[in-house]
Formats: structure tokens, C-alpha cells, sequence
């Protein structure tokens, strides 16, 4: 709607939105725009006291510019796209919920519905600026939806590689325990899994499977090496050859 109207303007036009944070944007709009000419568009969602912060920072920025204030009327246009924009984030919110268990988050996703409902039914009694209001609140939920899901996944997924490589850990481990029975020196290869263990432990998962792709060629060079000693021992897996 903003940039629609801004079209309208001659010159060059500068478009902030600004929200209850405003001392960014303003700083922005005072300190580097440089202007001299500030059009408020006032939305049907601005309430008086965000309308009279805003008008207070740009006051205190723009001391001998023209500040003039428009009415920004939310077209039925405006608020049937942010309803699909809305119901297309919650969609995602709701996927991203699947297999996972939060609480905090399944709250947030009826909230969001409910907003979407309440929407859908304002847009059709033609009341375009609660259905927006209620659509930005929607997709508002679902971003919180999205955040708390993406944590969750991310430590899931960290679960899952944390497995993987201790699974690897513990089978060469089961080796070298074959190597230290024969007699075979493997300090430098546990001071490697060690090693591994603690970059796991720091979620450094590159550096614990590069750590551990040494041990193993490690490994692999001491079987060969003391294939003689070994040789008539019974190895992990029954193979009774020398290479792990």
C-alpha cells in the first residue's frame, strides 16, 4: 500500500517502516536520508501511540522539514493478499510441526488458524481493515511457529549426527582394544578419538569426522603393520584377517 501511494510522489522517495522499535529506522530517516519532506502514512493498525512516537523521533530529526500525515486505507487487495500470505506461512509452521512435540507451538498454531478464520470471515463482511490486522497477526504466529520448529529441528538433527559418529567412535574402538591385546601401540589413534569425542561434545561435527577418518587410516595402517602378531586371533565380526 505504502509503495503504491509512494509512486504517486515527485522526487526521489525514501520508504520506512517502522514499528514499536523505532530508533533505528528514524536514525535512518534523519541522519542519512537527509530529508527535508516526511509523509506519515498512517494505517488503520497504527494506534495513537505509535502514531505520536513516530511523529515525536522524526521531530527530533528532521527539525525544519515539512511533516504532513496521510490516512493509508487497507484496500480489499491488500488484505486478501496478506490472508494467503498468512495461511501460506502457517501451512509451512504446520509442516515443520510434524514428528515434533512443542507445546509452546501447537498453542501458537491455533492461535494463528483462529486469526485466519476470524479473517477470512471480516474480509467477507467487507471489514478489510480487521481482516488484515488479523492476517498479519496470523502470520506472526506462524513465524514464531517456524523459529521454535527450526530450533528443535536443528537439535534433532544434531541428535541424529551425534549418534552416527559415536556408532563410529565405539566400532573403532572395538578394534583397537584387538591391536593394544596384540601388543600393538595405538596411543596417537584414542588420543584422534578423544579428540573426536570432545568436538562432538562442541557440536564441531566437520572436525570429529575429520578426526575420525584419520583414526581409521590409522587403524587400518597398524592391522597391516602387525599382521603378525595378530594373525590367529579372533577380530570383531569373526573375519580373522587383518584389516578393520
Amino acid at each position: 500500500g505504502a509503495i503504491k501511494l509512494a509512486k504517486g510522489i515527485e522526487g526521489k522517495k525514501f520508504i520506512i517502516y517502522v514499528d514499536n522499535n523505532l530508533t533505528n529506522t528514524t536514525e535512518v530517516l534523519g541522519t542519512l536520508v537527509k530529508t527535508r519532506n516526511v509523509i506519515i502514512l498512517k494505517s488503520q493498525l497504527m494506534n495513537n501511540g505509535t502514531a505520536e512516537r513516530i511523529r515525536e523521533r522524526i521531530r527530533e530529526r528532521v527539525r525544519d522539514g515539512n511533516i504532513t500525515e496521510e490516512n493509508l486505507e487497507v484496500t480489499p487487495e491488500m488484505a486478501w493478499q496478506a490472508i494467503e500470505f498468512a495461511i501460506n506461512r502457517t501451512e509451512t509452521a504446520k509442516e515443520m510441526l510434524d514428528n515434533l512435540t512443542i507445546p509452546a507451538a501447537t498453542k501458537l498454531l491455533e492461535l494463528a488458524e483462529e486469526k485466519i478464520q476470524i479473517a477470512n470471515e471480516s474480509y467477507n463482511e467487507g471489514n478489510y481493515g480487521k481482516a488484515y490486522g488479523q492476517a498479519i497477526a496470523a502470520k506472526a504466529h506462524a513465524e514464531a511457529i517456524i523459529k521454535l520448529a527450526s530450533k528443535e529441528w536443528k537439535n534433532v538433527l544434531h541428535a541424529r549426527v551425534n549418534t552416527q559418529l559415536e556408532r563410529e567412535i565405539h566400532k573403532l574402538e572395538v578394534k583397537i582394544k584387538v591391536l593394544e591385546k596384540a601388543g600393538i601401540d595405538v596411543t596417537e589413534i584414542k588420543t584422534r578419538l578423544e579428540s573426536a569425542k570432545n568436538a562432538i561434545q562442541s557440536a564441531d561435527y566437520e572436525t570429529a569426522k575429520e578426526l575420525i577418518e584419520e583414526a581409521k587410516n590409522m587403524l587400518r595402517d597398524a592391522f597391516i603393520q602387525g599382521r603378525g602378531k595378530i594373525r590367529g586371533m579372533n577380530l570383531p565380526g569373526g573375519t580373522g584377517r587383518g584389516r578393520p
